[in-house]
């Protein structure tokens, strides 16, 4: 029998107290790293052929734990307690560490005024081109915010999906006071329409395309003009206040023309656009500008259009041309999703076709139809859900006694995700 020494028996003391086996969390976090336990200073740590500590310097090992919403383990940063696989704030009633309401930093954001800074910063960069430094700055800012609110999303929900709004915004309805989204623009080839310098007085402000006599608003419409511009629009005696980026102004549909004149001392630029609604939806990239349809007759009633070649949903704008005669069904599949229709003014009765001003030529191609979509004619513009193969136009009520057939035209636009 062999005997230790004193000395022997003090230095084999250390290892017979240890722990040979590591505690079973750290076990099977080193698992999970595809490494090994093993004891180093006195400390567990994962190794290969290399170790790694369990938890980052500014971490505390003692509150290693499994997260019950993602499946990994971490540890607390150091001064939190672990309560319930949570890290809590120390003392009190261990609430959680507060996380911030999703859209908070979007107002912050908002709050500092980073639109204004970043049109101060970067006007220099567009010294020509006021619309397109618009469009930057709202694309800008629009990316901005929306990876802020998916964050701030993850962070609430934990590293798994996010889960959507309960109660989601329907792509139309963007926000009036700073939405990058409209829907068609009214005049051709979408040119500014100049006004004339008023002085001190005011003038009538034309109406959308082309001069009609007692022009009412079909539907509520964008007036844009540019910062540069000294503008002022007035519906009767109430001066309208500008919204968006400050260069636009809302007149609402069934307004009189005569009723809304402008101020500006040394003349302005401006376009018409149409405002987003359940009729009207904001529309994003063009994807098909507009065609004019076959020619569809009382005997061959229907056109098909291929749009299986679009994996997103779409827009499908319809306008009768030529001399405005006839009513339109759209169908989706053979799903009608809407009919074509007057002036959004008339309420539900838009779509009786006793409204049809049937002596009215609004010519052909684009020109006619966005003077048919402004003045006189029967249109419509419906959501056409991303999985349809085919759009159809079918021809309803006309006059088929003073026309032999019928003629439309049609564009197609991707949605605008506001």
């Amino acid at each position: 029998m062999q005997y230790f020494s004193a000395i022997s028996l003090l230095a084999f003391l250390p290892f017979a107290f240890a722990s040979d086996s590591p505690p079973k969390q750290i076990l099977e976090l080193c698992k999970q790293r595809g490494q090994v336990p093993q004891q180093e200073d006195g400390k567990w740590k994962c190794a290969t052929v290399q170790t790694s500590d369990i938890c980052n310097p500014d971490q505390d090992l003692n509150t290693l734990h499994k997260d019950p919403k993602t499946g990994q383990w971490i540890c607390c940063p150091r001064g939190q307690d672990l309560k319930q696989d949570s890290c809590v704030q120390p003392g009190g009633k261990g609430d959680q560490i507060p996380i911030p309401l999703p859209g908070t930093c979007g107002t912050h954001l908002k709050d500092a005024g980073l639109e204004s800074l970043l049109r101060e910063t970067l006007v220099r960069c567009f010294p020509h081109d006021q619309v397109a430094l618009d469009v930057f700055i709202e694309y800008y800012l629009t990316v901005l915010n929306g990876n802020i609110n998916l964050i701030e999303v993850i962070i609430k929900n934990g590293c798994g999906k996010p889960t959507p709004n309960p109660d989601p915004i329907p792509n139309w309805k963007c926000p009036r006071d700073n939405s990058p989204c409209k829907w068609l623009p009214l005049e051709n080839n979408k040119v500014r329409k100049n006004l004339p310098a008023t002085g001190s007085d005011h003038k009538v402000l034309p109406n959308p395309n082309v001069p009609v006599v007692n022009y009412k608003y079909p539907f509520d419409t964008w007036v844009v003009g540019w910062p540069d511009d000294d503008l002022s629009i007035y519906v009767k005696d109430q001066k309208l206040q500008p919204q968006a980026s400050g260069t636009s102004y809302l007149i609402p549909a069934g307004t009189s023309a005569d009723d809304v004149y402008y101020k500006s001392p040394k003349g302005a630029q401006i376009q018409f656009f149409g405002a987003c609604s359940a009729d009207t939806p904001c529309i994003g990239e063009e994807v098909a500008a507009w065609n004019e349809g076959k020619p569809l007759y009382t005997t061959a009633r229907d056109q098909d259009i291929d749009v299986s070649g679009y994996d997103f949903d779409l827009v499908f704008t319809i306008a009768d041309t030529w001399v405005t005669t006839e009513q339109y069904t759209v169908l989706a599949d053979g799903k009608e999703v809407g009919k074509t229709h007057g002036p959004l003014s008339l309420g539900d009765d838009k779509y009786n076709t006793k409204h049809i001003a049937s002596t009215v030529d609004v010519g052909r191609y684009d020109a006619g139809a966005l003077k048919s979509i402004s003045n006189a004619g029967f249109w419509g513009s419906f959501r056409i859900p991303k999985e349809t193969k085919k759009v159809t136009v079918r021809l309803g009520a006309c006059d088929s006694i003073n026309h032999g057939y019928f003629v439309f035209e049609y564009r197609m636009d991707k949605l605008c995700q506001c």
